[in-house]
C-alpha cells in the first residue's frame, strides 16, 4: 500500500486511548501500515470559534414514514416507532449507514437524540458524521461500547478507507438511555458534545482541529452489531464569533486500514429546519493525546540510550524501597472529586485574569503575574478553601496552560478561584513556556522545579498500553539536586538521591511481559525501561513512588474522572478514608527490583 496523505495532528478536551489498529467499525481490515502524523493545515493559528447557530439547513422527524431525505449505503435502515420516539430511523443489527444534505455545506451544527437499542460483547458504536463526501471520506463523533464493558466517545477522520481517530474520551454508553449527540464543525474546529438529559443542557466532550474537509453531507452510522434509534435529525449553519485557541500536539502515530471508497449518490432536497437551541460553552479540561506528552522536548521526551549507572545506586535504592523490592508505589488517586494528584486546566485570554499574589519565600517568579484561570477550575483535593489556607497536609497543586500565551502557570497552596479574576493569593509556583520541555524554569510548585504536567502517568496512557515519557518520581527523601532539576526541599540526608535523579529499570518488554504484573503495572514497568523517571518531589509515608495527574481537572466539570476506568481494572481494590481513595500498590511481580532498578547519570 502506498504512504497515506499527510494527517493533521489535534488537540482534545478529555481523551482517552484505543488501538490504532483497527478502524472504528472493527471491519475486516486489509493490510495496515504505521504512519506518522503530520500537520496537513496550519494549526499554530489555533483558530477555534465558539459556535453560534445560524440558519437552519435540514430536519427530518421521520413522521412521513419514509427515508427519501436520505441514502442508504449499508445495512437495513428504515422507519420505526419506539418507546421513545414515536417515529425514528433504526440501525438493525450489522453495519448500517445513511446520508442527507449536499457535499457543498461547510460550518454547520448537526444533532440527534439517539437510543441505543442491543449492545453486543464485541466492540460496537453509533454516530454522527458531518462533512461527508461519500461514504469513506468523512468526520464522525460516535458512542462506543468496547468488549470489556467499558464507555467512551470518539471522534475519527475516515480518509480513503483511512482512519485517524482525532479525539477519545470517558462516557458511560448503556442501553434505553437517551443521548442527544451534537457535531459542530466550523472551520478546522470540529467540536463533539452530549446531552443526557433530552437536550436541555449539553457538555462539550471534546474538541479537535483539522482542515481535510471543508465540506460535506451529513449522515449517521451504526456498526460492529449494536442497534439503535435515532430521533429528529437537525442541522443548522454555524456562524463565527469570538475565537477560540486549541492547542496543538505532537504527531501521533496511527495505523491505517485501506478500503475501496463506495460513492454516496446524490440527495433529495433536504426538508425545513426547525429553531436552534443555544450553543455550548468549551470545557476547559485538559489532556493530550495518547501517545504524547504535554512538554514534547527536553528530559522527559528523551528514551534511554546507553545508560550509565551511577555508583551510587545501590545506595540510593536500600534508603528509599523500605525493603520492599516487589513494588514501585502505588497509584493513589480517588474517582470523586476529592483527587489530590495535580489538575491540569486549559485557559485562553478570554478567561478570567488573576493577579498572583505569592505568600512564601522571596523571589517567586509569580509574584504579580497576570494568569488567566478558567471559571470552575478547582486545584487538587478540592477542598473548598475560598482563601489561602496552608493545612499542613495538602498541596494544593493547580496547573493552568494558556494556549494562547503558550506558558503553562504552576501554582502550590492554591485556594479555589472565584471565577471573577482579581487577586490569587497562592504558597510559591512558577510559569513554564509550552516549548521549554517542563524543566529548568525559575520557581516552580514542585520541589525540583519541574512542570506539574510534565510526566506524570495519565490513565489515557495507562489505557494505551504505552507511557511515551519518562515518569515523574518521588522519594522519602533526597540529598540536594541535580539536573534537570533546578531545585530541592532543602534535604541533606546522606544516602538518599538528590532531586533530578534518573531512575531506569534494565527488564526488558520480554521480561516484564514474563513477570505476571498487572497489565497497568507493564504499562509502567516498561516505561520505565523505556524512559526511566526523574525524581521531582519528596513524599510523605512512601518509599520510592510515581506521579499522576489528577481527576479534579474533569469532576470540576461535571465529567466522570479519568481514573475510574483504571479503577475498573482492579476490582478487589476498594477506595477508602474520607476522600475515598485507592491505595494500589505497584507490583512489579516477579521481577526483583533489587536487581534490577538503577540510578544512572544520563
Amino acid at each position: 500500500m502506498s504512504p497515506a496523505t499527510p494527517i493533521s495532528t489535534t488537540d482534545v478536551a478529555h481523551l482517552v486511548p484505543l488501538s490504532n489498529n483497527v478502524d472504528p467499525a472493527a471491519s475486516p481490515l486489509g493490510a495496515a501500515t504505521l504512519v506518522s502524523a503530520a500537520s496537513s493545515a496550519p494549526l499554530n493559528a489555533k483558530a477555534l470559534q465558539r459556535a453560534l447557530v445560524g440558519p437552519g439547513l435540514f430536519w427530518d422527524d421521520f413522521g412521513s414514514g419514509n427515508l427519501n431525505n436520505w441514502i442508504v449505503t449499508a445495512g437495513a435502515m428504515r422507519v420505526c416507532s419506539t418507546s421513545t420516539f414515536a417515529h425514528a430511523m433504526c440501525a438493525p443489527s450489522g453495519s448500517n449507514a445513511a446520508y442527507a444534505g449536499v457535499t457543498t455545506w461547510s460550518d454547520y451544527r448537526m444533532q440527534a437524540p439517539l437510543v441505543i437499542g442491543k449492545i453486543p460483547a464485541n466492540r460496537s458504536g453509533i454516530d454522527l458524521v458531518v462533512r461527508a463526501q461519500d461514504s469513506n471520506h468523512f468526520y464522525e463523533v460516535e458512542l462506543v461500547r468496547e468488549s470489556d464493558g467499558s464507555g467512551q466517545w470518539e471522534m475519527w477522520k475516515n480518509d480513503g478507507g483511512s482512519w485517524t481517530n482525532l479525539a477519545r474520551g470517558y462516557t458511560a454508553v448503556t442501553t434505553n438511555a437517551t443521548y442527544v449527540l451534537r457535531f459542530d464543525a466550523q472551520g478546522p474546529a470540529l467540536t463533539a458534545s452530549l446531552s443526557r438529559d433530552g437536550g436541555a443542557t449539553f457538555g462539550v466532550l471534546g474538541l479537535a482541529n483539522d482542515a481535510r474537509f471543508a465540506t460535506g453531507k451529513i449522515g449517521v452510522r451504526a456498526w460492529g452489531g449494536m442497534t439503535g434509534a435515532f430521533g429528529t435529525v437537525q442541522a443548522w449553519q454555524l456562524v463565527a464569533s469570538t475565537p477560540q485557541s486549541v492547542a496543538t500536539s505532537s504527531p501521533v502515530p496511527v495505523a491505517i486500514a485501506t478500503a475501496p471508497p463506495t460513492p454516496v449518490p446524490p440527495t433529495p432536497t433536504p426538508v425545513p429546519p426547525t429553531a436552534a437551541p443555544t450553543a455550548t460553552p468549551i470545557a476547559s479540561v485538559y489532556q493530550a493525546p495518547a501517545g504524547t506528552q504535554p512538554f514534547p522536548s527536553g528530559p522527559f521526551d528523551a528514551p534511554v540510550t546507553v545508560p550509565q549507572l551511577d555508583s551510587n545506586s545501590s545506595t540510593y535504592l536500600g534508603n528509599i524501597m523500605g525493603g520492599d523490592y516487589f513494588h514501585i508505589g502505588k497509584l493513589q488517586f480517588s474517582t470523586g472529586p476529592n483527587d489530590f494528584n495535580p489538575p491540569v486546566y486549559i485557559a485562553h485570554n478570554s478567561d478570567p485574569v488573576y493577579t498572583i499574589h505569592c505568600m512564601y519565600y522571596s523571589g517567586c517568579p509569580l509574584e504579580g503575574v497576570q494568569a488567566h484561570i478558567p471559571r470552575g477550575a478547582e486545584p487538587a483535593g478540592n477542598l473548598g478553601y475560598t482563601t489561602f489556607t496552608d493545612d499542613g497536609s495538602h498541596d494544593q497543586h493547580l496547573a493552568v496552560r494558556n494556549v494562547d500565551s503558550g506558558v503553562e502557570v504552576d501554582t502550590w497552596l492554591t485556594p479555589q478561584p472565584g471565577g471573577t479574576g482579581g487577586t490569587l493569593n497562592v504558597g510559591y509556583g512558577g510559569m513554564y513556556p509550552l516549548s521549554s520541555g517542563g524543566f529548568n524554569q525559575p520557581g516552580g510548585a514542585t520541589a525540583a522545579g519541574f512542570a506539574l504536567s510534565a510526566g506524570r502517568v495519565r490513565p489515557v496512557d495507562l489505557l494505551a498500553k504505552h507511557i511515551p515519557y519518562a515518569i515523574f518520581m518521588v522519594t522519602p527523601c533526597e540529598n540536594g539536586h541535580v539536573y534537570p532539576a533546578s531545585g530541592n526541599d532543602n534535604g541533606a540526608v546522606a544516602g538518599c538521591p538528590p532531586l533530578g535523579s534518573h531512575v531506569w529499570l534494565d527488564s526488558t518488554p520480554a521480561d516484564v511481559a514474563a513477570s505476571g504484573a498487572a497489565p497497568d503495572f507493564q504499562v509502567i514497568l516498561n516505561a520505565l525501561h523505556e524512559y526511566g523517571g526523574y525524581i521531582g518531589d519528596r513524599c510523605g509515608s512512601c518509599n520510592l513512588g510515581i506521579g499522576l495527574e489528577g481527576g479534579v481537572s474533569y469532576t470540576a466539570f461535571n465529567q466522570p474522572s479519568p481514573w475510574a476506568p483504571i479503577a475498573a481494572h482492579f476490582p478487589t481494590e476498594s477506595p477508602t478514608g474520607s476522600y475515598s481513595e485507592y491505595h494500589i500498590l505497584i507490583s512489579s511481580g516477579s521481577i526483583d527490583l533489587s536487581k534490577h532498578l538503577h540510578f544512572i547519570t544520563n
